[in-house]
C-alpha cells in the first residue's frame, strides 16, 4: 500500500473514513460476517483493503466479486466442491448477485438455487480457526426478506428467505456509514498529515471547499483528495494550478477559494457526480409511489433545508428514509440527529431537476447604438425602483445569450460558441465578473450554475 510511483493516491491512503471498522474485522474473532451501507459509501473499498490485510497471513484469500455473475459461480463451485476449507472468503455485492439471478429466466432460478446451496454450504463449513467469511451488499437482510416475487419465482422463494434469515441471524451485521462520528474531523486530519506541508497556508482553503462539495460521501471524496494530490506531485502545472497550491501577494483569500471550488467542480462533475447524479434519475423515474415520495421530499429538503422534515413527520416515514439512506443520498448527523443531504454538488444537482425561482425582478438589456455586440447596459427594475449597470465585453455577451434563451439552461459549450469566447476558461471568467457587477448594486445570483449541464438566468427578461 501507499505511493505509487507517480505520488498518486491510491484507494488504501484515502481510506480513513472506515479505519476502524477495518481493525475490528481483521482483530475480530468473529468468523461470518455481512457488511451493508449506501450505494457509494465505500463498501467495495473496505472489501478490498481487508482482502490486502488478510493477504499478510498465512491463509488464502478468495475475493468474489458479485457483479461479475458468471465468475462468481464458477468460484462458489470450485470452493464448495472442494474438501479445503482454510481460505478466507470475501464476497461483494452479494445482494445484487442474487438479485439478478432471480430476475430472470427459468435457466438462472437453477442457477440462484445453486449458488444459494454453494454459499450455505462455504458458510457452514467454515473449521479453520480464525478463517473468515465476509460479504457485502447494499440491502439489510431484514430488507431482502420481503422481496416481491413473480409467479415463476414463488418455488425459490422460502430458500431465498431461508437464506437471508440465517445471515440475519447467524452472521454479525457491521453497517458501513461514512457519516458516522465526526468525519469532519477525520476529514481535516487526514488532510493535516498528508497536506500540510505541501500546501502550508492553503490547508484551510482546501479542506473547507472538499468539506463543503463532497459532504463526506465517498464517491466524491475520493477523486477529490486524489486530484489534489496529483496536483501536488505533478512536475507540470498550468498558471492557474500553480495559484491554487501556492500563496501568491497580490491574491485575496476570497478569490483563491473560488478558484479551488471551480477547479474541484469540474473534476468532480466528471468522476463521482456522473455515479450519483445516475441514482439521483433513478429515484426520480422510479415507478413506486415511495419513490416517488422520497424524491419530492429530497427537494424539498434541498430547497428548504433540515428545517422542512419538522413540517414534514408525517410524509417522512421509515420506508422513505430508508430508500435515500440506502441511495446514500441523506444521512443522519450525530451532532443533532437531524438528516442531511451530503454535499453542495448534490443539493445542486437534486435542485437542477426544478425550474428556476424567478426572482421578483425584470432585466432588460440595452445594446450600445455603435457596437451592440460589444457593450450595452442591464436594467433591472423591481417594482418602484430601477438601477442601470454597464457592462463590456465577455459579461455583456454572456447575459446577452443567456438572455436570448430566458429559464432555458445553456451549457458551456454553447455560450463558448454563441458568445465568441475564445475558450471556457474565458466563459468562467466573464460570468465571474458578471456576478461581481451584479453584486456592487446588491443583486445576487442573476445566473445560476447548474454544474455538468450549464447555465441559465433566474430573472425575468422584458422586451
Amino acid at each position: 500500500m501507499g505511493r505509487n510511483g507517480k505520488g498518486e493516491i491510491q484507494e488504501s491512503e484515502v481510506f480513513f473514513l472506515y479505519e476502524d471498522i477495518l481493525q475490528e474485522l481483521i482483530t475480530s474473532h468473529e468468523q461470518k460476517v455481512y457488511i451493508f451501507g449506501g450505494r457509494g459509501v465505500g463498501k467495495s473499498i473496505l472489501l478490498k483493503q481487508l482482502k490486502e490485510r488478510l493477504e499478510d497471513g498465512s491463509l488464502e484469500v478468495i475475493f468474489i466479486n458479485g457483479r461479475d455473475q458468471k465468475a462468481a459461480i464458477e468460484e462458489l463451485k470450485s470452493r464448495a466442491d472442494s474438501n479445503e476449507r482454510s481460505f478466507h472468503l470475501l464476497m461483494d455485492d452479494v445482494d445484487i448477485f442474487f438479485r439478478n439471478l432471480l430476475a430472470t429466466d427459468t435457466d438462472n432460478l437453477q442457477k440462484f438455487k445453486d449458488s444459494l446451496r454453494y454459499i450455505d454450504s462455504l458458510i457452514k463449513s467454515t473449521s479453520v480457526q480464525n478463517a473468515k467469511i465476509v460479504l457485502s451488499g447494499s440491502s439489510k437482510p431484514a430488507q431482502m426478506l420481503t422481496y416481491r416475487s413473480t409467479e415463476k419465482q414463488k418455488a425459490f422463494i422460502d430458500q431465498w428467505k431461508f437464506f437471508w434469515s440465517f445471515i440475519l441471524n447467524a452472521m454479525v451485521t457491521v453497517r458501513c456509514d461514512p457519516w458516522e462520528g465526526d468525519w469532519e474531523k477525520k476529514l481535516e486530519n487526514f488532510m493535516l498529515s498528508k497536506f500540510k506541508k505541501l500546501l502550508g497556508k492553503r490547508l484551510d482553503i482546501w479542506f473547507r471547499v472538499i468539506r463543503d462539495l463532497t459532504g463526506g460521501h465517498p464517491t466524491l471524496l475520493h477523486p477529490a483528495l486524489h486530484k489534489l494530490n496529483v496536483l501536488l506531485h505533478s512536475l507540470k502545472r498550468t498558471p492557474l494550478e500553480e495559484k491554487l497550491i501556492k500563496v501568491f501577494p497580490n491574491l485575496e483569500e476570497a478569490d483563491v477559494e473560488r478558484m479551488v471550488r471551480n477547479y474541484l467542480e469540474d473534476v468532480l462533475i466528471n468522476t463521482g457526480l456522473q455515479k450519483i447524479r445516475r441514482t439521483i434519475y433513478e429515484l426520480r423515474e422510479h415507478p413506486e409511489p415511495e419513490y416517488q415520495k422520497a424524491f419530492k421530499l429530497l427537494q424539498n429538503i434541498a430547497r428548504h433545508g433540515t428545517s422542512q422534515l419538522q413540517a414534514s413527520r408525517e410524509f417522512f416515514s421509515h420506508r422513505i428514509r430508508e430508500i435515500l439512506e440506502d441511495m446514500a443520498l441523506l444521512y443522519k448527523d450525530f451532532r443533532d440527529g437531524s438528516y442531511r443531504i451530503p454535499g453542495e454538488l448534490i443539493v445542486q444537482e437534486i435542485l437542477s431537476f426544478e425550474p428556476p425561482v424567478l426572482a421578483q425582478r425584470v432585466l432588460t438589456l440595452i445594446p450600445d447604438k455603435r457596437t451592440p455586440d460589444k457593450k450595452g447596459r442591464a436594467r433591472i427594475e423591481n417594482g418602484h425602483t430601477t438601477q442601470e449597470i454597464p457592462l463590456t465585453g465577455g459579461p455583456w455577451k454572456i447575459l446577452k445569450v443567456l438572455s436570448e434563451s430566458p429559464q432555458k439552461v445553456v451549457s458551456l459549450e454553447e455560450l463558448e460558441q454563441r458568445a465568441g469566447m475564445t475558450s471556457q476558461d474565458a466563459v468562467r471568467s466573464a460570468l465571474q465578473r458578471l456576478e461581481k457587477k451584479f453584486r456592487e448594486i446588491q443583486i445576487e445570483k442573476v445566473v445560476e450554475n447548474l454544474r455538468g449541464r450549464g447555465y441559465r438566468l433566474t430573472i425575468a427578461v422584458g422586451s
